[in-house]
């Protein structure tokens, strides 16, 4: 009621006040003239008034209807039930809302004939024609007749050195005001000259400003009249300073602080001086206490983009590179010697010079020859930014497809094997490779942020972690999963005491920490060098998180015994979440790999809770659980799981040997652009992992009851991996370039991209092995399989010490196809003992036929762009698995119940 009646008053005194305007007039003009910037804006109080009038009245109009929405919300009034029932008062506050917004902003945007933007000034056509290279003008208004005003430049491509209503650093508001005083900077403008002294100083020549226009006469040796017309002249500043430059070390001159920079240029000419700032002095490994003046050496700009730029250069010993371009936070700067790419550069630090400018100091033999240098945009605010969103995005979308499931899904009382077989496989391998787009995201950020090196340092890291890991967990995972699928009601006995194990085995790998930390950074170093000590405490601060870890993997074997295995995979999307978000905060606080390693703990403890949590309200809460610790159970479980663990320490080696030989024989930089490739090969190795998971619990009841069973559902499993993994290849074999651009970065091409390329074909062997493994596991084959994997780690190990020090990472990626397929051979001839009717040729001769269609599509259609390849690869491969019927009819009877409605 209030504001109905204070809306009221405020109208009828606002259209009573525009009857009898003459009896107010004087009140209105005193307090129209006490207005400055009304004053300036209205050419009288008449105009004023006008003004005002429909905005206030707009304001009355407004508030009356506030009052008449509050006035319905307390009245039992709903719309009818068609239209949902709502109350009307929240529909009246919807559209009253959307009213309030749109009279505000109507008429906000005026529009003017489109056919101006088509006009081409006589001047600008001069300025293209006369001189097509890179430069900046400026103006010369000592009469502020707003010549050529700020901005104009910017329609036709003109560099100018002022600017009007946009954001600029304060450091170039401070350069400017060292030529002259800014007395526009309240209407967040840099003001044109007006000052001779000014275009006569040597930091308008720095500024890379070659031309003035005005229509003032400027009568200055340096300055030549080279265009007039009826409204403008331009004249050329026959003193500019090239846009890059070179200065000898010699001219340094270090700066307490930027604020002095403006008392230094008084007395030194900053055209033969390259003024660093005292912050910077560290990164110069030479004596500058003795500047001595040089003349600027004019540099080739190859390239110049918004967000790159590319400079030519040509030195004789340690010198800076100048570039007059602002400096700004985000710009990063890397050399390369001339006649090489992209994968030989090096990140150099980027000085600010003269207080405004970016420069480099190149160094080093190889630089007389030539050096390319680049200077990139590469913020980190806007990777984090993008990064944010992304992350926000995909909760959402996990937080939809809960709520969706818990709608949706209720677990039926008669269950077919195929249809567990389905929901404890495809919804953790969904789940899963949700967490892998989020952790893909997030070391597309951590790549960028850490770079190829401590990248390298971080992956030699975790792949050291992973051995003791193997080691506490003791094979325990699958010996869970197995004995609680078959002896459910004995869950809780199993779960404590292969905890109180991996406990034991968690204390006991301390020692052999400490035995490899010394052993790597001490005799090792007689061959090779020794590793980062930020690595090995990555290192320690990993194994720091390994209970926790280790207790959640067991649980996550008792859902897999359950078959629930949604379940972890929920949980860990959790985990994978927080965890993202954790690790992105510590590596903005500039934490480095340390700070990963270290938030790795929480994140653990946290993940285990989840998992405890939910694991006692689903499996112990209708029976207290037996947490009996039975030693003689301790014995017998080691003794049955330790043949699993050999063989997961073995796989382990096996797989990524090349990674624990690459840090000491190629360094970390190497590595960091060879893990590229792992990381897609980690990211879909989800899939044959989840599927075997999910596979396992059955196969191992069939290998006991059902061995027909137990080979059907091998022969299709081996089928649908690789019907999945063969056109996974093809597609990184032709998308590798734009995989690991968008994961890395520029930086780690092209070495990540040829290892990718080169790596992915491992993948149909790899998936395999990986469901062959388990197999041979549930037909209690623990040590036939250590044997196996001796096999294929003696030969990886071998050609690695042989072949990478003589060919590089490209070696370790060819050998590691050829280990996977070492691994198979003995994999084969074990499963033959027991299933000797597998039938490989009905397996895997129609899915590769398939994708030798689909290769031969993309070899075809390969000169019309790579795009144009892999789009055609991917519409003739299902055409091809559909023509040539792949899976066959009792397959295909197999998979039914799973699309089949309830």
């Amino acid at each position: 009621a209030v504001a109905i009646w204070a809306g009221l008053a405020l109208l009828a005194g606002l259209w009573l006040s525009r009857l009898a305007f003459g009896s107010i007039e004087a009140l209105v003009e005193r307090a129209f003239w006490s207005l400055a910037l009304a004053a300036n804006a209205f050419p009288d109080h008449h105009a004023f008034y006008a003004y005002l009038f429909p905005w206030i009245q707009q304001g009355a109009l407004l508030l009356i209807g506030a009052g008449i929405v509050l006035r319905v919300s307390r009245c039992p009034i709903y719309l009818p039930r068609k239209l949902g029932g709502r109350p009307v008062w929240a529909a009246l506050a919807a559209i009253f809302v959307l009213v309030d917004f749109l009279t505000f902003g109507a008429g906000f945007n005026p529009a003017v004939d489109s056919t101006l933007l088509e006009y081409t000034p006589p001047v600008v056509t001069y300025l293209r024609q006369n001189d097509p290279g890179i430069w900046r003008f400026s103006t010369f208004d000592p009469h502020g007749r707003k010549t050529f005003n700020a901005n104009s430049g910017m329609f036709y491509d003109l560099q100018d050195v002022r600017g009007y209503d946009s954001l600029f650093p304060a450091q170039y508001a401070r350069y400017m005001g060292w030529i002259e005083p800014q007395n526009e900077l309240l209407y967040n403008r840099i003001a044109p000259f007006t000052q001779f002294t000014s275009l006569d100083s040597p930091l308008t020549d720095l500024l890379n400003v070659k031309y003035i226009i005005t229509e003032e006469e400027i009568p200055l040796p340096k300055y030549k009249l080279v265009y007039q017309d009826q409204s403008v002249r331009v004249y050329e500043n026959l003193g500019v300073a090239p846009r890059a430059f070179t200065l000898p070390v010699q001219a340094t001159l270090v700066a307490p602080n930027v604020e002095s920079i403006g008392e230094i240029i008084q007395q030194y000419d900053p055209r033969f001086y390259a003024i660093v700032e005292q912050d910077f002095a560290a990164h110069i490994p030479y004596p500058v206490d003795a500047p001595t003046p040089a003349s600027l050496q004019a540099q080739t700009i190859r390239d110049y983009q918004r967000n790159e730029v590319l400079i030519e250069t040509t030195v004789n010993g340690p010198t800076w590179l100048v570039l007059a371009d602002t400096y700004f936070p985000g710009w990063k700067a890397f050399v390369r010697p001339a006649g090489t790419d992209e994968s030989a550069e090096r990140e150099v630090p980027i000085a600010r010079i003269a207080g405004n400018f970016r420069g480099v100091l190149l160094e080093g033999d190889d630089l007389a020859s030539g050096a390319l240098v680049r200077f990139k945009y590469s913020p980190n605010s806007v990777k984090v930014g993008a990064f944010v969103s992304f992350l926000a995005g995909m909760v959402v979308i996990f937080l939809t497809v809960v709520w969706v499931w818990r709608l949706v899904y209720h677990e039926p009382d008669a269950q077919s094997t195929t249809q567990r077989l389905a929901k404890n496989s495809v919804a953790p391998i969904l789940l899963t490779l949700f967490n892998r787009m989020v952790e893909l995201a997030f070391a597309a950020l951590m790549l960028r942020i850490l770079g190829p090196a401590n990248v390298g340092d971080y992956t030699y890291a975790i792949n050291i972690f992973l051995w003791f890991e193997i080691i506490t967990n003791f094979g325990l995972d699958a010996y869970l999963t197995r004995e609680v699928a078959r002896h459910r009601e004995q869950a809780g006995r199993y779960m404590f005491n292969t905890t109180a194990v991996r406990l034991g085995l968690s204390l006991a790998g301390v020692p052999l920490l400490i035995g490899f930390i010394v052993l790597r950074q001490t005799l090792v170093a007689n061959f090779a060098a020794p590793a980062s000590r930020q690595a090995m405490l990555a290192l320690v601060l990993l194994y720091a998180g390994l209970l926790p870890s280790s207790i959640s993997k067991g649980l996550t074997s008792l859902f897999y015994a359950y078959e629930k295995a949604e379940y972890p995979a929920a949980v860990q999307t959790i985990s994978t979440l927080i965890r993202v978000t954790v690790q992105t905060a510590v590596l903005l606080t500039g934490w480095g790999i340390v700070g990963l390693a270290g938030s790795a703990i929480a994140i653990n403890v946290i993940t285990l809770a989840i998992l405890s949590s939910v694991a006692v309200k689903l499996f112990f809460q209708a029976k207290r659980p037996q947490w009996d610790n039975d030693r003689k159970l301790h014995r017998e479980m080691m003794s049955e799981s330790w043949p699993l663990m050999i063989n997961h320490f073995l796989a382990t080696l096996f797989f990524k040997i090349d990674v624990f030989l690459m840090e000491p024989i190629l360094g970390s930089t190497t590595l960091g652009l060879y893990s590229i490739g792992y990381k897609f090969l980690d990211a879909l190795v989800v899939i044959p992992s989840m599927f075997t998971l999910a596979l396992f619990p059955v196969i191992s009841r069939q290998a006991q009851e059902d061995r027909a069973g137990f080979l059907r559902f091998y022969r299709l499993g081996a089928k649908i991996l690789m019907m999945i993994a063969l056109p996974a290849a093809m597609i990184a074999t032709l998308a590798a370039y734009e995989m690991v651009l968008v994961l890395g970065g520029s930086e780690y091409l092209p070495g990540g991209m040829i290892a990718l390329q080169l790596m992915a074909w491992s993948m149909p062997i790899g998936w395999l092995n990986s469901l062959t493994h388990y197999v041979l596991i549930a037909l209690d084959q623990q040590r036939y399989l250590t044997r196996a994997f001796i096999i294929g780690f003696g030969f990886t190990l071998i050609a690695n010490l042989i072949f990478m020090p003589l060919y590089g990472y490209q070696a370790s990626a060819i050998i590691h196809i050829f280990a996977e397929l070492a691994l198979l051979i003995p994999f084969l001839i074990g499963v033959r003992r027991h299933l000797p009717q597998v039938g490989w040729r009905q397996v895997l001769g129609k899915p590769m036929l398939a994708t030798g269609m689909m290769g031969v599509a993309a070899l075809i259609l390969l000169p019309l762009g790579r795009w144009v390849a892999l789009a055609g690869a991917i519409v003739v491969y299902p055409l091809a698995v559909w023509r040539l019927k792949v899976l066959a009819p009792e397959e295909r009877e197999s998979l039914a119940p799973i699309f089949r409605r309830r």
